[in-house]
């Protein structure tokens, strides 16, 4: 039950990073990518534990 918490809680965060990079004035790019990578790498790692 836990393990399928923290992946929920993974995702939610993936989502939130993914709305940051889409919601205020871009600063720069690099921080955007960073942003979509992190955002993206913390929702297939909470699937992946949901699958599992």
């Amino acid at each position: 039950m836990g393990i399928k918490i923290y992946a929920y809680i993974m995702i939610l965060l993936g989502l939130v990073c993914i709305a940051i990079v889409f919601i205020p004035p871009h600063s720069s790019t690099v921080r955007t990518v960073l942003y979509l990578a992190v955002g993206l790498w913390s929702i297939f790692n909470g699937v992946k534990r949901l699958r599992r």
